[in-house]
């Protein structure tokens, strides 16, 4: 059904998005390491617990035995659906609709498999730092110093927090990874970003490990 959903985000796409300020490594600078993720349909940014900021991302306390955290963005209704019908992935491209972050706790680094995409990045310590602010700031918390879970995830032990934004067919999850990932520094353009692999596909283009 997915696949069903994904033809016709690829017939219908073309869209503009902006361009978040990059903040490349300086000859000579220290680099950190980060992780791009995708299944094929959905995509994620993988940290490790140990670059995040005490300050920020308080949700993270959740998952206590994590090592690394992957973060990924999404309708708030179909996104959260193991099998969502399709009249579900119709309204999610078609209509703005409201936001979830999706949280997947790791004991360790991602690794390749059937259908699983790993990319390994180095990123300078203030792009990491500024995509982390950035992915912060997505989450809808109110006043409340922490947002609260609404649904729990297919992985293992993940979870879904409300986030801001509008999904909509212009503006997927392989949309919000790239202008995070260009946050970073990463030479990467968000526009016309769509579809996981064309977000893989640019990833590599970058210069990327896989």
């Amino acid at each position: 059904m997915k696949s069903i959903v994904l033809l016709v985000v690829v017939l219908l796409c073309a869209c503009a998005s902006v361009r978040d300020d990059l903040v490349p490594a300086a000859p000579g600078e220290a680099v950190q390491r980060m992780y791009v993720v995708s299944n094929g349909f959905h995509s994620g940014i993988v940290l490790a617990r140990a670059d995040l900021p005490g300050h920020l991302l308080p949700e993270t306390a959740d998952f206590p035995h994590a090592a690394y955290f992957e973060f990924g963005w999404g309708d708030h209704i179909y996104y959260p659906m193991q099998e969502p019908p399709f009249w579900h992935a119709l309204r999610a491209a078609l209509l703005p609709t409201a936001a979830v972050l999706h949280v997947v706790p790791h004991t360790g680094a991602p690794r390749p498999g059937p259908g699983f995409e790993v990319i390994e990045l180095s990123v300078s310590t203030a792009g990491l730092q500024a995509m982390i602010e950035r992915i912060d700031r997505a989450l809808s918390r109110g006043s409340a110093p922490r947002a609260a879970s609404v649904a729990r995830g297919p992985d293992a032990h993940s979870l879904f927090y409300p986030a801001h934004g509008s999904f909509h067919l212009f503006n997927t999850c392989n949309t919000w990874t790239a202008r995070k990932l260009a946050a970073a520094g990463v030479p990467i353009a968000p526009a016309g970003v769509l579809t996981a692999p064309e977000l893989m596909r640019r990833v590599r283009a970058a210069g990327a490990r896989p």
